[in-house]
C-alpha cells in the first residue's frame, strides 16, 4: 500500500523524454486526479501478489520434495534449489503476467486510458479483446529473465538459510 506510489512514480518518469524533475511527475499526477491517481493499478497488484507467490512457494517445494533423492539433488542441492527457484518464478511470471500488463499501463496512463476506471478483469478483457493474449504478454521476454531469477535466488538464500539454521533449533529445542 505505501510502495505502490513510488512505483506508479517511477513508472511515470520512466515515460518521460528529456529530464524528469520528481516535482513536475507530482504535480501531473495530481492534475490527473489526485492521490487516486497515485494508486492506478493497485487492484492488479494486490490480484496478483498472493497468486504469485503461492504458486512460487507451491513449485519450489513440491521440486524440492518430488527430487530430494535424485542423484543431482544429492550431489549438488543448492544448484539444483537454485534451478527449482527459477522454474517457481518462470510459472509464477507466466500466469500473472497479464495483471502486470494491464496495472503497468494504468499505471502509466492514468485518467487518460479506457482502463483507468475498469477492473481488473474487465481491464485484462479490454486488453485481450484489443490486442489478443500477444497483448497480455508484450514485454515477457525481458521479465522471463529478470524475476525468476530473483524468485530463484531469494528462494535458495531462504531455504539454504533454513538449512544452516535446523541444527541451532534442534539443540534448542532439546533434540
Amino acid at each position: 500500500v505505501a510502495t505502490h506510489p513510488l512505483d506508479t512514480i517511477r513508472v511515470r518518469i520512466s515515460l518521460t523524454q528529456g529530464e524528469a524533475k520528481l516535482a513536475d511527475i507530482l504535480s501531473d499526477v495530481g492534475r490527473q486526479g489526485g492521490v487516486r491517481a497515485l494508486y492506478h493499478g493497485f487492484a492488479a497488484t494486490m490480484v496478483g501478489a498472493g497468486p504469485r507467490l503461492a504458486l512460487g512457494f507451491g513449485v519450489f517445494e513440491t521440486l524440492k520434495v518430488e527430487l530430494q533423492k535424485s542423484d543431482a539433488y544429492q550431489r549438488y542441492p543448492t544448484a539444483c534449489k537454485a534451478v527449482f527457484g527459477y522454474l517457481a518464478g518462470l510459472s509464477g511470471e507466466l500466469l500473472i503476467y497479464p495483471l502486470d500488463t494491464v496495472r503497468r499501463r494504468q499505471q502509466a496512463l492514468g485518467d487518460g486510458s479506457p482502463l483507468a476506471r475498469k477492473s481488473v478483469g474487465q481491464a485484462i478483457m479490454m486488453v485481450f479483446r484489443q490486442e489478443g493474449l500477444k497483448g497480455m504478454y508484450k514485454g515477457l521476454a525481458l521479465n522471463l529473465i529478470k524475476n525468476p531469477l530473483a524468485t530463484g535466488v531469494s528462494l535458495t538464500v531462504n531455504d539454504c538459510v533454513k538449512d544452516m539454521l535446523r541444527p541451532y533449533r534442534r539443540r534448542a529445542e532439546g533434540r
